[in-house]
């Protein structure tokens, strides 16, 4: 997910809101009677001031009690207005964290809506799809001694099958607040949602299909460990949820500006950079979902971009330090219906190393989630 998003106006409602109920509730009241150009309003979130409120010296949002004492003859000639003494008081951290509560609130979405969206699987209760063309294979992994590992298939996507998962946009309005006030929501905005990547075509770039938010947060196995995304607090020690998504169209995309760039190997290396993720430096991550489909594809079938091999490397390296909750793959069989899962229970799965002559990749991936954690491999025919 890109952390950007439009300027709204639920943000301002929420900080007035709560600024008035904390001012209101000030033991000894407030002095709201001040110069109007003492009503600072909150800049670049809307048109609405907040009495009383002003940045501190120090940067943070908060209340000012206002301090009336008697103005000299010659200040009240020359100006009109009484002299008032600002002292600060800091907002109240449960005000603050109700603050950034509301501000992140968002409905849950199905995570295939995100990862695989141009397949239109996962459009709500009116689904319109082809019984065979698409399967979902779910996998839960046993859970001490009382809860087995269990097994499903199914040929539909039906509203109980969602994989739902918080997300929501960055409100670069927050910036606007204070430093710590900013510092906190994006802590919790990192923590808390789903952070969908997505490739894209940059031909000017040395990594041609990363996009540019992709290269600024995500670290990867081939970058040095001095670069300042690795050093200077970064962003991927909060993240929790992670989502990328390649589209179909890079798949069959004109590479002729790319062969006469000579970049066609950074090309296929970047149609697959996701799984080069440093996994070892993201241990907290809870879920990850991983658009595949290029394993399946006819252009990895032309290319070899991507083998099975590495694919496995690259699973046994998440298993080493990943403990996920959930974790969804899609496309890795989308060449292939033919195994019946239906003849089989969740614990043969288990140990089972090839299916039909092809990687068990339930088994493969297995390593990466904790107990009780969920694999879902989506797939659909091409």
């Amino acid at each position: 997910m890109k952390p950007e998003g439009r300027p709204g106006t639920s943000c301002i409602s929420i900080i007035n809101t709560v600024l008035n109920w904390h001012i209101s509730n000030v033991p000894g009241g407030w002095n709201v009677d001040v110069d109007p150009t003492l009503q600072i309003a909150l800049p670049a979130l809307g048109h609405g001031k907040v009495k009383g409120a002003h940045p501190s010296a120090a940067g943070s949002l908060t209340p000012s009690r206002g301090n009336k004492r008697p103005a000299s003859e010659a200040s009240n000639i020359s100006t009109g207005l009484k002299r008032i003494k600002m002292e600060t008081v800091g907002l109240p951290l449960e005000i603050t964290s109700m603050l950034i509560s509301n501000l992140l609130t968002a409905k849950p979405i199905c995570i295939l809506s995100l990862i695989v969206p141009d397949w239109k699987i996962c459009w709500g209760e009116a689904l319109d799809i082809d019984s065979g063309i698409m399967r979902v294979l779910s996998y839960t992994r046993q859970e001490g001694i009382s809860r087995p590992s269990t097994l499903s298939c199914s040929f539909e996507h039906q509203r109980e099958d969602h994989i739902l998962t918080p997300m929501t946009v960055f409100d670069p309005n927050i910036v606007a607040l204070s430093k710590e006030f900013t510092l906190e929501y994006m802590k919790r905005f990192y923590r808390t949602h789903t952070h969908l990547f997505t490739l894209e075509i940059n031909t000017d770039s040395p990594q041609p299909l990363c996009s540019e938010i992709m290269r600024t947060i995500l670290p990867f196995d081939d970058e040095p460990a001095t670069s300042i995304k690795m050093t200077s607090a970064p962003i991927y020690e909060y993240l929790r949820h992670v989502a990328v998504h390649s589209p179909l169209n890079l798949l069959s995309l004109d590479t002729s500006a790319f062969e006469r760039a000579g970049q066609m190997n950074r090309l296929d290396r970047d149609r697959s950079a996701f799984l080069r993720l440093s996994w070892s430096k993201m241990p907290n991550l809870e879920s990850v979902a991983l658009d595949l489909r290029l394993y399946s594809h006819h252009t990895n079938t032309r290319r070899r971009c991507l083998s099975k091999n590495e694919i496995i490397a690259r699973a046994n390296e998440m298993g080493r330090h990943l403990k996920l909750k959930t974790l969804v793959l899609a496309g890795l069989q989308s060449y292939d219906f033919f195994y019946d899962y239906e003849r089989k229970s969740a614990h043969e799965i288990e140990q089972l190393e090839t299916l039909n002559g092809e990687p068990n990749w339930i088994k493969i991936f297995r390593p990466a989630v904790r107990e009780g954690g969920r694999i879902i491999l989506v797939d659909k025919l091409f």
